[in-house]
């Protein structure tokens, strides 16, 4: 029952936008009653919470599963996980894009038990803070945490713009962007500037 509120919910959101997703239009589309969608969610936010928090969390494990321990350059790992992450917001683009402000920003995407943010961000830092030694001793930045969570939001941001686009060259053009602004900065080619 759950997981039908909250595929109704995204369906709404994307076909119908915000507004239209009521709990009496999620319960109608869940086929269940709306005594019973109480039973699980005590309000609408709740529901758009949680969709958003399933969302975030499938961006995540597909970013978390790109392979890049056997890189052997900082190139190759960066061209793999930031094209995982440009396939991960294409799974479902138009439900990411009703979501963006929420997924963007990090409203509603926590982890139920923590405060530990389950979308493609902290999944960058942390594949990124497990590269292979000697690729990850091309990162010259001299602050590595920062140096990645910077990489994370820049990715993040410029891989949700490409959803925008229709044109698909258009996105490929945008990745190859993004692998090369996140290696001129975690090389410290930026201090030059």
């Amino acid at each position: 029952m759950v997981d039908a509120i909250l595929d109704a919910a995204a369906r709404i959101l994307v076909t119908r936008g915000r507004d239209a997703a009521t709990t009496n239009s999620i319960a109608m589309l869940a086929g269940a009653s709306i005594g019973s969608l109480y039973q699980y969610f005590p309000n609408r936010e709740a529901i758009l919470a949680a969709v958003a928090h399933r969302h975030a969390h499938r961006i995540r494990q597909c970013v978390l599963e790109v392979e890049i321990d056997k890189a052997e350059t900082l190139a190759q790992g960066l061209r793999a996980l930031i094209g995982g992450l440009f396939a991960a917001h294409a799974i479902d683009p138009q439900l990411h894009l009703a979501l963006d402000h929420d997924i963007g920003h990090g409203k509603n995407v926590r982890a139920r038990n923590d405060r530990t943010p389950v979308g493609s961000k902290s999944a960058i830092c942390e594949k990124l803070g497990a590269l292979p030694p000697p690729v990850r001793a091309e990162i010259t930045a001299s602050n590595f945490t920062l140096a990645i969570e910077i990489v994370a939001e820049i990715v993040d941001a410029l891989s949700r713009r490409s959803l925008r686009s229709a044109d698909p060259s258009a996105r490929a053009r945008v990745e190859c962007e993004a692998v090369r602004a996140a290696l001129h900065y975690l090389r410290g080619e930026h201090r030059a500037l």
